[in-house]
């Protein structure tokens, strides 16, 4: 889109208070005007036009400084209204804003109330404007690397990218610390929320069980106590009856025991007889067993052995069964196989020829099929075209009919335009008319004007000069005062005198009859201060009393408090002791010193210190005189008025000391001072009486002067106003002749085109018409294929089925193959470990038939020394029982009361120890009763076997409760609160690390848009640059580098520079005139790269030199950019189609516009 800036409208901004319009060139305007005229406000108009609210730019401190604030003769403005009118392509676009003294700002787009947005969204796509303002060459050529990155950022516009990574780096940062700090808070959370979870679920869990306790509590004691009851009451009848029982059995017992005792003290003597038989009997069967055991042993291992042998030989059996079997089911397999091979081999024999015919069939299908496509395409095409034909008619027969309607419009247009063509012409000539009168008018008025301007500098130079010297003047009266104060303070405060001497005035009031120091007492001419200081010396700082007991009371005071001697003269004690001498009447002898000077305190007896200060003492012209003199004379002291001393015996002293005053010349100071500050006041009177009437005479001047502006400003404003509508009228003029050459170019183009178009539809009515024949005939083509194709493909379908079906049998035959293949492996593989397992059997089968051989031996011989013990045995049974026969009949006796009692014993033992069973049982019962908790003390008649259910359910559950420990009953509550605490908080940390992680993605997605961006840029402005360089240094070279190309995005930028044929150079090392230069052509590089509507150079050529100025107005030349440039130049001026003169008067800008190539 071409946009052009036409023309600037000015009314009450800044210093435009009139109405200003301001035409710019297509190419380049040049604006001229000495400094302090305005010619920036025409800068700052456009940046404020466009929306400019920086106070800094604008170079105000309020936003309403941009209003006129008024001058003499001039009100201040109400608004400030800029208007600026663009060309978008043939249309013209008016922006415009106003700004009043209450606040109101407004934008307009053609006169309509818009939004700021709006005037950027319309030069969005071209960029709005471009200022390069004073000493942006100078600030481009002494960039470090940085600043040369930022210009170029600038350009790219990447500062959106920066700004949007620092503010996604900013969240990012706040987002992790944010994380962090939620994890270490879901962390602490989490830890109490497992302690708590573990509570609450021992708390629940504490809850189930003894709820559940306490419902089988209430069953299992109730029953528990019923059965408990009822067993307790059986408990204690069977315990009374049982008691009865064993007393009669007691008795009983006593009865057997004493035939007993009888019977046995008889068997006692047959018992001895018997006992050594019995010992031997007893070694005998000791013996007998010990066979027994060790035959039984060995009986065991033989048959353990037996059973090995025979589990042994069973298991050869099998594995030789196992290996036949092996061997059957091999040569089984192997015919198997065979078998499978031979069916292979013919299945894919077969498969090869069916595998041929399927390609066969196959060529021939793609073969008609690509024929098939040929000719649908063919048959597309020739639709699509005949389609585009009817469609073109139809719009040709639209077109045709748009066509007559725009020639009647323009043949309409064409007689509005010739008439306006001839009123034209007669307003441009009474516009001209005017224009030069007004012209005239103004020219003598500017004369007159500038008289009146001579006559007032002059008034003003001679009032700057009387302002100079009331300056002065005011300056020294003040310096003045702050000497007579200096002066006063050190005559008050006896700066310069000892310490004794300021510390006992300090406590004047303390003591009575001081009357001052000598030097404050006495008044010397001015002539004769330094004769008088050099005769008196330090007696000016002794102190006059009236006393000398008051003297006396001082020096005691002195030597109190330390403060350092001091000298005192009382009144009372001094006399006059001077002797009247002639004085000699000489030239260059003025006369006693005493007699010379005053007293100005009133005191009695104060006229004698002189006499005690001076005597006879002289005061002379020179030393040649006071020598002279002391030759003739014998006087006391003679003094010169330069303070040389000639003293009584004729010893000479001189000399001067660098101090400032001393004591006896301030307060003549003093008085000279103020007399001097009188006389400066009268002067001042008589200054301000002179600027005044000046000030008057200036006024007067600048009145007439404004009278003669206003009626300048009158006639310029006619004039301009009369040329700026005769230069509407004629561009009016113009352009509507333009027009009419125009609308007579259309007229006879739309009588062409319409003759065209029907020549068109003739022939798109004849292709239409062959090409509806080919389709035709080209659809009866289609068909014929489509039905052979329907037929191959069934065929090949069927050949396709047929080849999977081969291909599917011979993938099974392979598996089945592949899976004998591996039986027969099995096979191989079993019958080796049957073979190792049978040697193996057969070595442990010879072992365990060792071993049974052995252990037969041995059972053998065991049997054999049993039969020989029995019958030693036997032999000894004999003798016993010969023995025996005498006693047998007591012996059963005894045998038999023996069993009585045993059996008694037994019964009475049983019974007690039921008995006491049952006192146990009824203790225990009673017991349990009594632990039985009273408020389950109610009978329930439950079966026994319910009751031991609910006892070991009642155990589990006590167990569990104990198990679980000490519970917190509260912590299920905490626990739902920390739940679910915890759930929001690991719901914020997933949206807090999704928004961590698009903000890297926006980070690194921003880094990377930022480098593409900047890379383009970069490109540009160096391609560009290259092309200003050897532009402006007639064959040079310039590059623009990146310092770090590893880091893009924050690399310094380094500017090198090679002259001709000469080596590179950094910028650093160019001349001023080159760094200028080589700032200009970055400056058009940049701007190339961000392109705008227009640009606005604001003394931008201020640093070039003639020779280097010529240079860049060539550059201006060649570019086919708008530009208004603010100048000094002369040269630049060159290179200008409009110039605009900007003049100032009386604090109001005015333009004076030229078209240079009209001029020319």
């Amino acid at each position: 889109m071409s946009v052009k800036l036409k023309e600037i409208f000015l009314k009450g901004f800044k210093s435009f208070a009139n109405p200003t319009v301001l035409p710019i060139s297509p190419d380049i305007t040049v604006i001229v005007g000495p400094n302090g005229s305005g010619k920036s406000n025409i800068v700052e108009a456009i940046q404020w036009a466009f929306g400019e609210h920086s106070l800094k730019e604008l170079r105000a401190t309020d936003k309403n400084d941009v209003i006129f604030k008024g001058s003499e003769n001039v009100r201040p403005a109400r608004s400030a209204y800029v208007e600026l009118t663009f060309e978008f392509d043939g249309e013209t676009v008016k922006i415009a804003r106003e700004l009043t003294m209450e606040g109101n700002n407004t934008y307009y787009i053609n006169g309509d109330i818009a939004r700021l947005k709006d005037i950027k969204q319309l030069f969005k796509t071209t960029g709005m404007f471009s200022i390069v303002g004073q000493g942006k060459i100078e600030k481009i050529v002494t960039s470090s690397p940085q600043d040369l990155r930022k210009l170029i950022e600038d350009a790219a516009g990447t500062s959106v990218y920066l700004e949007r990574k620092k503010e996604a780096l900013g969240k990012l940062a706040g987002t992790e610390a944010n994380l962090e700090r939620l994890k270490d808070i879901l962390f602490e959370i989490g830890k109490n929320k497992r302690g708590l979870y573990i509570k609450a679920k021992k708390a629940e869990k504490f809850l189930q069980y003894k709820n559940e306790l306490e419902s089988i509590k209430e069953k299992y004691y109730g029953g528990t106590y019923y059965h408990e009851k009822q067993l307790l009451d059986n408990l204690e009848k069977s315990h009374s009856e049982t008691r009865k029982v064993l007393k009669e059995k007691i008795q009983k017992l006593a009865k057997t025991e004493s035939r007993w005792s009888i019977l046995r003290e008889e068997f006692n003597e047959i018992n001895k007889e018997m006992e050594s038989f019995t010992d031997l009997l007893e070694t005998q069967k000791q013996r007998q067993n010990q066979l027994l055991e060790l035959r039984n042993t060995l009986i065991n291992r033989l048959n353990e052995s037996k059973s090995f042998y025979v589990e042994k030989t069973s298991k050869i059996d099998s594995l030789k069964d196992e290996k036949n079997r092996l061997v059957k089911r091999e040569e089984e397999i192997q015919l198997i196989l065979d078998s499978l091979i031979k069916e292979i081999k013919e299945k894919e024999k077969e498969l090869a020829q069916i595998e041929e015919e399927r390609n066969i069939l196959t060529s021939q299908y793609s073969e008609n099929e690509m024929e098939l496509l040929k000719k649908k395409g063919e048959y597309d095409e020739l639709e699509k075209k005949l389609h585009k034909l009817e469609s073109e008619r139809s719009s040709i027969f639209d077109s045709q009919q748009d066509f007559q309607e725009r020639l009647e419009m323009i043949v309409e247009q064409l007689e509005s335009k010739k008439n306006r063509f001839k009123e034209l012409d007669d307003e441009i000539n009474e516009l001209s008319e005017n224009a030069n009168k007004y012209d005239e008018k103004t020219k003598k008025l500017l004369d007159e004007l500038e008289i009146v301007k001579e006559k007032i500098q002059n008034l003003t130079n001679e009032r700057e000069y009387l302002k100079e010297e009331f300056e002065k003047l005011v300056h020294r009266k003040k310096e003045i005062a702050s000497e007579i104060s200096i002066l006063e303070k050190q005559l008050n405060e006896y700066q310069g005198f000892s310490r004794a001497v300021k510390k006992i005035f300090e406590y004047k009031e303390e003591f009575e009859g001081i009357i001052d120091v000598v030097a404050n007492i006495v008044e010397v001419p001015e002539e004769y201060v330094e004769a008088i200081e050099a005769l008196l010396g330090g007696v000016l700082q002794h102190i006059v009393v009236d006393t000398a007991e008051n003297a006396k009371k001082i020096l005691e005071f002195a030597k109190s408090r330390k403060i350092g001697r001091v000298t005192l003269i009382p009144l009372d004690l001094i006399e006059r002791s001077v002797k009247s001498i002639k004085l000699p009447k000489e030239k260059g002898i003025y006369g006693f010193a005493r007699e010379l000077i005053k007293i100005n305190k009133v005191q009695n007896d104060i006229g004698k210190l002189l006499d005690y200060l001076f005597g006879n003492d002289l005061i002379v012209e020179n030393l040649d005189v006071a020598v002279e003199l002391k030759k003739k004379n014998k006087f006391s002291r003679i003094a010169t008025l330069d303070g040389e001393i000639i003293s009584t015996r004729g010893s000479m002293t001189g000399g001067k000391y660098e101090t400032s005053h001393s004591f006896l010349s301030r307060k003549n100071l003093i008085e000279k001072l103020k007399t001097e500050y009188k006389e400066l006041e009268k002067n001042e009177e008589t200054l301000i009486k002179k600027l005044e009437s000046k000030k008057s005479e200036i006024q007067e001047l600048r009145n007439y002067a404004d009278s003669i502006n206003s009626e300048l400003m009158e006639y310029t404003s006619k004039s301009t106003s009369a040329k700026r509508m005769l230069q509407e009228l004629l561009k009016t003029h113009e352009e509507i002749s333009k027009e009419v050459e125009n609308f007579e170019k259309l007229r006879k183009e739309y009588h062409l085109r319409i003759e065209g178009i029907e020549e068109r539809k003739k022939k798109i009515n004849e292709e239409i018409s062959q090409i509806k024949k080919k389709l035709v005939s080209l659809k009866s083509e289609v068909e014929n294929f489509n039905k052979e194709i329907f037929k191959n493909k069934e065929k090949l379908d069927e050949i396709n089925e047929k080849y999977a079906d081969f291909q599917t049998e011979i993938r099974g035959l392979y598996e089945r193959k592949m899976q004998y293949d591996s039986e027969i492996k099995r096979i191989h593989e079993r019958k080796a470990e049957i073979d190792s397992e049978i040697s193996e059997i057969q070595l442990e089968i010879k072992r365990i038939k060792d071993e049974i051989e052995n252990l037969q031996n041995l059972v053998s011989e065991n049997e054999k020394e049993l039969q020989a013990l029995k019958n030693e045995t036997d032999e000894l049974f004999n003798s016993i029982n010969y023995k025996k026969s005498g006693k047998e009949g007591k012996v059963k006796e005894i045998e038999n009361l023996e069993k009585e009692m045993e059996q008694l014993r037994s019964e009475i033992e049983e019974i007690r120890e039921n008995i006491h069973n049952l006192e146990l049982k009824i203790q225990e019962k009673k017991l349990k009763i009594d632990n039985i908790p009273e408020q389950y003390r109610k009978e329930l008649k439950i079966s026994q076997e319910e009751l031991d259910e609910l006892k070991k359910r009642m155990e589990e559950l006590e167990n569990k409760i104990k198990f679980i420990g000490p519970v917190d009953l509260e912590a299920q509550e905490e626990y739902e609160r920390v739940s679910r605490e915890y759930e929001e908080l690991e719901k914020q940390k997933e949206d807090l690390e999704e928004a961590k992680r698009k903000l890297i993605e926006l980070i690194e997605k921003t880094d990377e848009e930022a480098k593409q961006v900047f890379l383009k840029t970069f490109n540009i402005v160096n391609n560009a640059f290259k092309r200003y360089i050897k532009q402006l240094f007639y064959g040079g070279n310039g590059i623009i580098r990146i310092l770090d190309k590893d880091n893009i995005l924050e690399s310094g930028i380094e500017i090198i520079i090679s002259k001709g044929k000469g080596r590179a150079q950094k910028l650093q090392l160019l001349s001023g005139g080159e760094k200028a230069l080589v700032g200009l052509a970055l400056l058009m590089a940049l701007l190339e790269a961000q392109p705008s509507a227009f640009y606005v150079l604001d003394e931008a050529d201020a640093p070039l030199d003639e020779y280097n100025s010529e240079r860049f107005r060539k550059l201006l030349e060649n570019s086919e950019a708008q530009f208004i440039v603010v100048t000094h130049n002369k040269i630049v001026m060159e290179a200008a189609d409009i110039m605009l003169g900007v003049t100032k008067t009386n604090d109001i800008s005015n333009i004076v516009s030229v078209r240079l190539e009209e001029v020319v």
